[in-house]
């Protein structure tokens, strides 16, 4: 009889020692899944980033040299362009735009640029409805 005693405490001690194994290897599992989702959540927010980014150089506005442009002599501050180059806009003033071209930016005098038509604008309307339908998504589902 004590034999079995024994060996039941035995068993027992052991079946303790499995769920205690157990328990420590969920909360192992649970602390990387939390991970998982932490990173899914950045994840989410740099998708959003390069959309946002994606949607802003779309919607920019490209304009086109109808006449050669020298700069100002001595003044980094006034890009030289060529009849035929696009440009994107940054800024509107009174008589200067402020462009990039070649990435760098710099100001052009606004009477030698015309305003290119701009085809992908449909696009980037699409784009802007699609990531708010995204977001109102994941609202929906507590990622925000």
């Amino acid at each position: 009889m004590v034999y079995y005693c024994c060996t039941l405490v035995y068993d027992c001690r052991k079946l303790v020692y499995y769920c205690h194994k157990l328990v420590y290897d969920c909360r192992i599992l649970v602390y990387d899944c939390r991970i998982l989702v932490y990173d899914c959540r950045i994840l989410v927010y740099e998708c959003r980033t390069l959309l946002i980014s994606l949607s802003m150089s779309i919607s920019s506005q490209y304009f086109e040299a109808i006449a050669d442009y020298a700069g100002v002599e001595g003044d980094t501050n006034y890009i030289a362009v060529k009849k035929g180059d696009v440009v994107r806009l940054i800024k509107k003033d009174k008589e200067w735009f402020t462009v990039e071209k070649d990435g760098h930016i710099q100001k052009v005098p606004k009477g030698i640029l015309i305003q290119k038509e701009n085809k992908i604008s449909s696009f980037n309307m699409n784009l802007q409805k699609n990531t708010q339908q995204n977001r109102n998504r994941e609202d929906c589902i507590g990622y925000n």
